[in-house]
Order: structure tokens, then C-alpha cells, then sequence
């Protein structure tokens, strides 16, 4: 059984914002250094004003959420609605990966 990670102790992530996995990852370890991508224990929270700040606008689910960080769980509602013909991986913090096909 995977171990949990509490959202709730994560950090919020206050740093620039990027829809590039590798532009975020990057933007990431720059305000943390343990960062690892694959470990849910070194996540930071990405938080709906934080994504649109980056936007300019209010998120609508249209980009993909880059993975390897916590979202805000409007923002993957959001997210799983706009792709609702998509299959999708969400990596949930206590370890467990959800196959969706919505």
C-alpha cells in the first residue's frame, strides 16, 4: 500500500508558473532544491490565483495541468471536465495513480 502524503503539509508555490512540465520543474527547483518530480513527500500546491496570474484570466480547464506538483482541486475539476474525452493519469499525494477514462 503506498504511503500518503497530506496535501495540507505541502508548501504552496508562489513562483512563476509555466503549462511546459519542464519549464515548471525548472521554476520549481529554483525556490526548492529537494524537488523531485516522481515524489509526491517534495510537491509544492499550485493554487487557482497562482494559475491565473499566469493567464490573465480565470483557468477553464483548456491546458493540460503539467504533473509532478499539487493542484488546487477546482483546478482538476476543471481540468478533468474540459478533457472528458481524454484518458487521463492523476497522481493523487497518497500515492496512488487514477486511470480515468471520463
Amino acid at each position: 500500500m503506498p504511503c500518503g502524503v497530506d496535501q495540507i503539509a505541502l508548501p504552496l508555490y508562489r513562483g512563476r508558473f509555466s503549462f511546459n512540465e519542464a519549464q515548471l520543474t525548472t521554476y520549481i527547483k529554483e525556490h526548492k532544491p529537494d524537488y523531485e518530480h516522481h515524489d509526491p513527500k517534495t510537491w509544492m500546491v499550485v493554487t487557482a490565483d497562482l494559475v491565473e496570474a499566469h493567464l490573465g484570466y480565470p483557468y477553464s480547464g483548456q491546458q493540460l495541468l503539467p504533473p509532478g506538483v499539487a493542484y488546487e482541486r477546482s483546478l482538476v475539476f476543471l481540468c478533468i471536465g474540459q478533457h472528458a474525452d481524454r484518458e487521463l493519469d492523476i497522481e493523487r499525494t497518497d500515492g496512488y495513480l487514477s486511470h480515468m477514462k471520463l
